[in-house]
């Protein structure tokens, strides 16, 4: 018995839909050709990181890293020393220029009245004080507010004066005289003795007496004393 079969053209496929099936197919099987693709890199690359060498290579890259980062900390920490002693430097040398200049413009104010207009009026100011301080060198209350209350003129002038026509100050001047007194004294009696020294020339006590007539003739009272007792004995 024969049996006839009836395809219709619906049921046959066509080349049409036999392309877009191959593609299909060939789309599911690229991906199920790529999903162990992209496992397999993954566990490549987590047995990397695991092998020694690696982890070995990736401490020595973080340790050069880590040390060249200490380098460059410590050469800015060697700028910032080198500019702050740079800066210490600049700071201690304004310092000392603006101390000078204070200095000096403190010392023009001083002596800023000692011009050549004022010559002649310097010198009967120094002469004043001078004879004045001869008559009174034995007063030990002769100071330089006293002599300058005594001429009505001002400590800073009058001092400024004496340096200027004399190099040294109404003290010194004063303490000069009253040396000069005791060495007239000894010459006239070597054997004078101190305490009257001191009472006769003006000084407050024999210390002062001392150290003066030591500054004033460079060598000590006991010296210049036994000098006079020599040239006494040969003459």
């Amino acid at each position: 018995m024969s049996v006839s079969i009836i395809l219709s053209a619906d049921t046959l496929p066509t080349n049409d839909s036999v392309s877009r099936s191959e593609s299909i197919d060939f789309a599911d099987n690229s991906k199920e050709t790529d999903i162990p693709k992209s496992s397999e890199a993954d566990e490549s690359d987590l047995n990397k990181k695991r092998n020694p060498a690696f982890i070995k290579q990736y401490f020595q890259k973080f340790l050069h890293n880590s040390v060249e980062n200490l380098k460059g900390f410590t050469e800015k920490i060697k700028t910032l020393r080198h500019y702050g002693v740079k800066l210490i430097v600049l700071l201690v040398s304004v310092t000392v220029i603006i101390a000078t200049l204070v200095f000096y413009m403190q010392k023009q104010d001083r002596v800023r009245f000692l011009t050549t207009t004022r010559l002649s009026v310097m010198d009967k100011e120094v002469q004043r004080a001078c004879r004045l301080i001869e008559r009174k060198f034995t007063d030990r209350s002769l100071t330089p507010e006293v002599v300058c209350g005594e001429l009505v003129t001002g400590e800073a002038f009058l001092q400024a004066l004496f340096k200027k026509e004399l190099g040294m100050s109404i003290e010194d001047f004063t303490n000069q005289v009253r040396i000069n007194r005791a060495r007239i004294i000894l010459n006239r009696n070597r054997e004078a003795d101190t305490d009257e020294l001191v009472y006769e020339t003006g000084f407050k006590d024999t210390e002062e007496f001392l150290n003066a007539f030591n500054k004033i003739t460079g060598v000590s009272f006991e010296s210049f004393r036994n000098s006079i007792r020599m040239e006494t004995e040969v003459i």
